[in-house]
């Protein structure tokens, strides 16, 4: 799922709001927290739980708004009362939408009170989505010799276009070439070209 979401990133005012509970608990596990999601009701309005040294906690609320639709000060209130209900030293609020500049303010005036609140919009998630896909994803060298050397390695080809000094690398396009190792060597050996990127 986190997959597709970075994919259709719209997806993310669709997800079933538990899905979208677990999927920023094991966001926050790959960013290297030790997390854990609770309950899907009677959860004390805490849906993610960050446990830190010496018994701290962190208590996350996941609201999944569509994108016009804003997080107001009253949820940011609310929070804050979970919050302190539930013996938790911090909070993060996470929105599939953005906040209010009202609800903005009370989570400044709470963090100035001792009761931290921290917000994270749709495009912050989205942000963590993808830094946590990257650290999940573990590809090396290994990898990559099996991947050329399996049946079937061949990507795609096009056209190849050189380097030009000052040119944007973005605007060019992705041009991959692979050959597996029967395909090298059962081919003629006049035709056969190195892998090419």
């Amino acid at each position: 799922m986190r997959n597709y979401m970075c994919a259709k990133q719209d997806s993310i005012f669709d997800v079933h709001p538990r899905m979208l509970e677990d999927i920023v608990c094991s966001i926050f596990k790959d960013l290297g927290w030790n997390a854990r999601a609770t309950a899907y009701s009677g959860d004390g309005g805490i849906d993610v739980i960050l446990d830190g040294q010496d018994g701290n906690t962190v208590g996350i609320q996941v609201k999944r708004y569509k994108k016009e639709r804003r997080i107001e000060a009253e949820q940011i209130r609310s929070l804050a009362g979970a919050l302190m209900q539930g013996g938790h030293t911090k909070g993060i609020f996470v929105a599939t939408s953005n906040y209010r500049t009202g609800a903005k303010r009370t989570a400044q005036e709470l963090t100035e009170i001792g009761v931290a609140i921290e917000l994270i919009d749709a495009e912050r998630f989205l942000g963590m989505l993808g830094i946590a896909q990257q650290n999940a994803f573990e590809f090396n060298q290994d990898k990559a010799i099996s991947y050329v050397l399996s049946k079937g390695a061949h990507i795609g080809t096009g056209t190849h276009k050189d380097f030009v000094l000052d040119g944007d690398l973005r605007d060019r396009p992705v041009i991959i070439q692979a050959f597996t190792s029967s395909e090298l060597i059962e081919s003629d050996p006049t035709l056969a070209s190195p892998i090419s990127i």
